[in-house]
């Protein structure tokens, strides 16, 4: 018997592909990303089992644990190579992203900000606002507005959106954790 991991772009297909699925395979055993570590460690300890990962909104930021160390950033001056710590925030315009680097300079880029953020991880990045991406490290302080607000080490302020604004302060919590500190 074979243990098999399946992953879906969208709550739409994960839906298709699980009818089809359980009509087709009546035996197969579908989990959520929240059951997957339990599931891995039952076929580790020998179980076999038939899994389906379904990556609903959200669960993506909590599967990837490292972020890439240097990303490539192309636009019509040619490709150029960027330290992902010099990247204090990305801010979104329609399908144009605009990255603000620590040395102030910025850079517009022709893709969506949700691409930047699927490829930099949950914990050094978070997403603030809709059109706001910021990493943790930059981050002075959170100001308590009506909605919120974030203060960046260069003094720049970046909106907090209502529904966003947990996260936020769960990941930047996680972010400054010292080093063996309980959770």
């Amino acid at each position: 018997m074979y243990s098999i991991i399946i992953t879906t772009d969208g709550y739409r297909q994960f839906k298709q592909v699980k009818k089809l699925l359980l009509q087709k395979f009546p035996h197969f055993k579908i989990v959520s990303c929240s059951q997957l570590a339990e599931a891995i460690q039952k076929l580790s300890e020998g179980g076999n089992m038939i899994i389906y990962l379904d990556e609903l909104p959200g669960t993506k930021s909590k599967l990837k644990t490292e972020c890439p160390e240097f990303i490539e950033l192309s636009d019509m001056s040619g490709k150029r190579t960027v330290a992902t710590k010099n990247i204090m925030r990305i801010e979104a315009e329609r399908n144009y992203s605009t990255f603000f680097f620590a040395d102030k300079s910025s850079v517009v880029m022709s893709k969506p900000i949700n691409y930047y953020e699927r490829l930099l991880c949950g914990t050094v990045f978070s997403r603030s606002h809709n059109s706001h991406l910021v990493n943790m490290a930059y981050i002075k302080k959170i100001e308590k507005h009506v909605g919120g607000r974030v203060q960046l080490s260069d003094n720049t302020f970046v909106p907090v959106s209502r529904s966003r604004k947990q996260a936020l302060k769960k990941n930047l919590y996680l972010f400054k954790k010292p080093v063996g500190a309980e959770n």
